[in-house]
């Protein structure tokens, strides 16, 4: 009943929201409801359990309907979407050609589609975005909803734990708001927090105030969940993000404000971090996980176990993962199910993104700090990778992809704009220097000239 009723509620504000401002911004709000508030089940053949990136079955959630129904949307910049339709045709080749076609593989294989197809409406999404507008307060507000919703829930796990509750060494509750894991809202944290971090510039005070309110609350979540690359990811985060902001500002007091809010927002946690570094350095059986998953990689480099299908392949020779414990690094179980060849196009766009971004910081104005952000998020995903194989099951993989796609849309085409006249005088434009003496070519004027007269 209480699932119907919040549907009926969602549905009601995505009219409203569309109505009002469109129906972009109503379906941002929508994806990043379904993937970080209800990730619900609603479709399974059969309930088996399965320790993997996806169920034994193909599955459909909430977040698959949402995402499938935003498939038609034209993107922003084509050339985003270029790398990812690569792998999706290599993956779906693979699965006619290569792999078993086993019922966990077919729900691996849609699973690793779904995460793509978030990446494309995640760049069509992004063209209804100004984050100075009403649509980018509305977005600051929705960021702020999905991490309100999970902080009241993780209040009430808190003062009532159930029996299932995980604790820390000193017997605490790690809290898992409404996804089920303390981990995976860690990791889901991490995005929206990048989602979010441009907004905290925008020229609307309100919505910079309310970016900044759900950024403060996503650390102090983080913090609730105890999950250590988590909160070691967000201060990476926020470290870079602040010391990437343009050079206009980076001297002004305001860019501090973050990082000491991070400071403070840790002090209470600061204990259950170091007890948790204290009682288990090593990370439990990483270390015996680790050596499994590449003695695997050793023995199918090029073709991996098929997607899905780490557990059930090597758990025939590893006790540990026998009871469901995938190696717990991110790109490894990648390669070790996809094979290295196709986990390396899986995660190519994601670098390619990378590459532009590091021009596009530069540039003034949105279009920089969104790439700014960008490189932000990359610290925090390459700590959580290395040290969890989480960020490749749902809801992260697709709400990472997204996330990604819609803050590249919002530089991909945008250039550094540098005018001759102070190219000649070597003086600084929109946060790039000219080169002293450099000129262009005098361009033609478009009009003609009278008739008589040179131009």
């Amino acid at each position: 009943m209480r699932e119907i009723v919040l549907v009926v509620l969602g549905l009601a504000a995505a009219l409203v929201t569309a109505r009002v401002l469109g129906w972009r911004p109503a379906a941002v709000a929508a994806v990043l409801v379904t993937l970080a508030v209800a990730p619900w089940v609603v479709h399974q053949p059969d309930s088996i359990y399965h320790a993997g990136i996806a169920e034994a079955v193909p599955t459909t959630y909430t977040f698959t309907v949402v995402l499938l129904l935003l498939t038609w949307c034209p993107p922003r910049s084509g050339g985003l979407n270029r790398l990812p339709w690569v792998f999706l045709t290599l993956l779906w080749l693979c699965m006619s050609l290569l792999w078993d076609r086993t019922d966990e593989q077919w729900a691996g294989a849609l699973h690793l589609s779904l995460a793509v197809i978030a990446w494309f409406v995640g760049n069509a999404l992004a063209a209804g975005l100004d984050r100075d507008q009403a649509s980018g307060r509305f977005l600051a507000v929705a960021a702020l909803g999905v991490v309100g919703i999970n902080l009241a829930a993780s209040a009430l796990q808190v003062v009532r734990p159930s029996s299932f509750a995980l604790l820390t060494e000193q017997g605490g509750v790690r809290v898992e708001g409404l996804l089920g894991h303390p981990g995976d809202l860690g990791k889901v944290l991490l995005m929206i927090t990048a989602l979010t971090l441009p907004l905290t510039r925008s020229s609307d005070r309100t919505t910079s105030r309310i970016a900044f309110l759900a950024v403060a609350s996503s650390a102090v979540l983080i913090g609730l969940t105890a999950s250590r690359a988590n909160f070691l990811g967000l201060f990476l985060m926020i470290g870079v993000w602040t010391l990437l902001r343009r050079p206009s500002v980076l001297f002004s007091g305001g860019r501090l404000v973050l990082p000491l809010t991070l400071g403070l927002v840790s002090i209470p946690f600061a204990a259950t971090y170091i007890a948790r570094f204290a009682a288990d350095p090593d990370g439990g059986s990483r270390p015996e996980l680790l050596r499994a998953g590449l003695f695997q990689i050793s023995q199918t480099p090029w073709t991996g176990t098929g997607p899905n299908s780490y557990v059930t392949v090597v758990g025939q020779f590893d006790d540990r993962t026998a009871v469901g414990l995938p190696v717990h690094n991110t790109f490894l179980l990648a390669a070790a199910e996809l094979g290295i060849p196709m986990a390396a196009v899986l995660f190519l766009p994601l670098v390619w993104v990378l590459v532009v971004a590091l021009r596009a910081r530069r540039i003034p104005g949105a279009p920089g700090d969104f790439a700014v952000a960008v490189l932000a998020l990359a610290p925090a995903v390459l700590v959580v990778g290395l040290t969890g194989w989480g960020l490749l099951k749902a809801p992260s993989l697709p709400l990472w992809f997204f996330v990604t796609a819609f803050l590249a849309a919002q530089f991909w085409r945008a250039r550094p704009q540098v005018d001759d006249q102070a190219a000649r005088s070597g003086t600084r434009v929109g946060g790039v220097a000219s080169p002293v003496g450099t000129t262009e070519p005098r361009r033609r004027s478009a009009q003609r000239s009278p008739a008589g007269v040179r131009s």
